[in-house]
Order: C-alpha cells, then sequence, then structure tokens
C-alpha cells in the first residue's frame, strides 16, 4: 500500500509522546500536593489524624488515633468514629474482638459497640507496615442525662476472656 511508509513514523511518534507523558506523570505530577491531589496522610498518618494516640494493646496492636465527627451527641443519637489500628511490630498472633465504651462520670457503663473483626478484617490477618480503618458507631441512649462522658476503646482477647492491657505512647498504663 501506498501508505505504509507514513504509518511507522507516526506509530513511533505516539508511542515515544506517550511514554513521555507516562514518564511525566509518574515522576511529577504523582508526587506532589496539589488542589486536585492532596492525601490525607501525606505528612505520615498521625499527622492526618485528628486525634492522634499511638496506645499500644498487648504489645502487639497500636490505636494510632480516631476521627470523631463531632464531640457532643444527643440523648438517643448516635456517635460516628473512625479509629486507625495497626500491628505494633511484627505479625499479629491473635484474634483480637475491638470495643468502644461509653461510660458516665461515675465510669457507670452506658453503651458499648463491639466487633468481631475490627475494621472488617482478623487482626492475625494484620500486614505489618499498614493501618486499618474502622468505622464505629455508638448509640447513646433515650433519656441519657446530659453531662460529660468518656469512650474509652479496648481489645478483647476471646481465648483469654479479657480485654488488652494498654500503655499510651510514654509506655504509661492506661
Amino acid at each position: 500500500p501506498p501508505d505504509a511508509g507514513k504509518t511507522l513514523p507516526v506509530l513511533g511518534s505516539a508511542l515515544l509522546v506517550g511514554a513521555l507523558i507516562f514518564t511525566l506523570k509518574t515522576t511529577v505530577i504523582d508526587n506532589i500536593q496539589s488542589p486536585v491531589k492532596h492525601e490525607r496522610f501525606a505528612d505520615g498518618l498521625e499527622a492526618g489524624l485528628q486525634t492522634p494516640l499511638g496506645f499500644i494493646f498487648g504489645g502487639e496492636v497500636k490505636l494510632l488515633g480516631y476521627d470523631f465527627d463531632r464531640p457532643m451527641v444527643e440523648s438517643g443519637g448516635t456517635a460516628h468514629l473512625t479509629l486507625y489500628w495497626q500491628p505494633a511490630s511484627g505479625v499479629i498472633g491473635h484474634d483480637y474482638n475491638s470495643a468502644l465504651y461509653l461510660r458516665d462520670s461515675d465510669g457507670n457503663l452506658i453503651a458499648e459497640s463491639t466487633e468481631f473483626y475490627p475494621g472488617g478484617w482478623a487482626t492475625s490477618n494484620w500486614v505489618p507496615g499498614f493501618y486499618v480503618r474502622q468505622a464505629v458507631d455508638i448509640s447513646v441512649p433515650p433519656a441519657t442525662a446530659p453531662g460529660e462522658y468518656t469512650l474509652a476503646a479496648a481489645l478483647y482477647w476471646p481465648e483469654a476472656q479479657k480485654n488488652l492491657d494498654a500503655v499510651d505512647a510514654s509506655g504509661n498504663s492506661l
């Protein structure tokens, strides 16, 4: 055919332009923060959290922190939290359940929310170096009196039938 000689240079040019655009995208565009592309955790996971914690449960699981949609919830309402967990170091040896407890100023349990697999994953399957995002809803019972209440997160070990001991980032017992 008479146009066969023109097809090869056009195809070569198109491949070269495509390779240049791909290289520009992967080396420059993918690595900058812009109004179009902004990574919440670009400065580290803890820096992207509303409330960073760094609590360690049982020496195996780290509660990086949480996001809380609002600090006040009306009686009969629901509090929405997002907890961020990760293995503290290495593979987690057991499967733990998570629990969130709402307590009044006297320590009385008002409500709780439990999850068999925090974030939908068995803790023994969590991958070191990655985090698990757990959305938690806890309902405040109707007729709960106004006041200050405490939310406490825990990990429960079913085999031992107990909550794991926890320490803060400085190693102080919680």
